[in-house]
């Protein structure tokens, strides 16, 4: 299977002060893998677990119910920001693709690497949203996403907290 988690760290203007930018800067990059995920076997199945961890809870993390999709027929999968193209049968391309969900300033495209069944890595990127996207008090929201990747026939429940990527990579802007 393959497995997204997204951890994504949400905050204003206001979460920048000593006592918030710790909190802020204090969430985790890896998370355990729930247990639906773990008792999964489905080798071309891709599955999104997504926690937040934004501001107005007190950068207290909340996770979303797990998604599952198929891989589709051309061996591709688009998920937010990434792309992952299956290169062969134990392999997975990952490369990042900006759009407007992936937040300001505009980044290339890019491939970031490839993983090997049984393998796993990390891209790190931040953001900064908008007029769609303001805050309740009219101000700037910002993000940092963490995308762990892996690709393995089965996720035991510390997949991303007992072991580390064979890359991680990272692209953070400037948010003014």
């Amino acid at each position: 299977m393959i497995l997204i988690q997204e951890l994504v760290t949400c905050w204003s203007k206001t979460a920048r002060s000593a006592k918030k930018a710790t909190a802020r800067n204090a969430t985790p990059k890896t998370f355990v893998v729930p247990q639906s995920l773990t008792q999964m076997s489905a080798k071309y199945a891709v599955c999104l677990q997504a926690v937040r961890f934004c501001e107005e809870n007190s950068f207290e993390a909340r996770e979303a119910k797990p998604k599952i999709e198929a891989l589709t027929t051309g061996g591709l999968h688009q998920s937010d920001c990434l792309t992952l193209r299956l290169a062969d049968t134990n392999k997975i391309e990952i490369s990042f693709v900006w759009t407007v969900d992936c937040g300001a300033p505009p980044r290339k495209r890019r491939v970031l690497g490839a993983i090997d069944l049984g393998q796993w890595a990390c891209f790190t990127f931040n953001g900064r949203d908008g007029m769609a996207s303001l805050t309740r008090h009219g101000e700037w929201a910002y993000h940092q996403t963490v995308l762990n990747v892996a690709f393995v026939e089965k996720a035991p429940s510390d997949l991303f907290t007992a072991s580390r990527p064979v890359f991680a990579k990272k692209d953070l802007a400037d948010l003014w």
